[in-house]
């Protein structure tokens, strides 16, 4: 919204924007319903990350309307998979998922609560928007990668737990 304001962007447009995300948000967790099983491939990880850090980009690079609602038609696919992803993880053991959901409400909030002073950090005032977009791509692109690796490692360990069963 601040970049929108310094870009002069009428509020129509601005909203415009904000609709698209919204929509794409839900249309993707709902799209992704009808992929059997979507939640135990981490090849989906990276096709959504890939969504977020192409996002950032956009953003990085708008100037008018239209860029930012690809951007924010990239982005919402990206929350809509990620937040169905986590929601889905947290929740499918019964008796794990409070501690689940705990923790990641409690991710959630540090990060809402760290995301202002490191905006501040990351855009002084009445400059391009360009570098922040950058420094969060990298951030974004690590985080994921992480998380694929870490999806993946499960996945695999399950495999190879059960192989060595098989074995016996």
């Amino acid at each position: 919204p601040v970049q929108a304001v310094q870009l002069d962007i009428p509020a129509g447009q601005r909203g415009s924007v904000e609709f698209a995300y919204a929509l794409t948000q839900g249309i993707s967790a709902l799209l992704l319903t009808y992929i059997p099983r979507w939640h135990y491939k981490p090849a989906w990880l990276l096709i959504l990350g890939g969504s977020g850090v192409a996002s950032l980009g956009v953003f990085g690079l708008a100037s008018y309307t239209p860029l930012f609602v690809i951007g924010a038609v990239l982005y919402g696919t990206f929350t809509g998979g990620m937040f169905s992803y986590m929601v889905y993880h947290s929740m499918i053991e019964e008796n794990k998922a409070v501690r689940r959901v705990a923790m990641n409400e409690t991710f959630v909030g540090i990060t809402y609560l760290a995301a202002s002073p490191v905006a501040t950090l990351l855009h002084k005032e009445g400059a391009s928007f360009g570098p922040s977009y950058l420094i969060l791509g990298i951030i974004l692109t690590v985080g994921i990668l992480a998380e694929t690796l870490y999806a993946y490692n499960l996945t695999h360990r399950d495999m190879r737990s059960f192989a060595k069963v098989e074995e016996r």
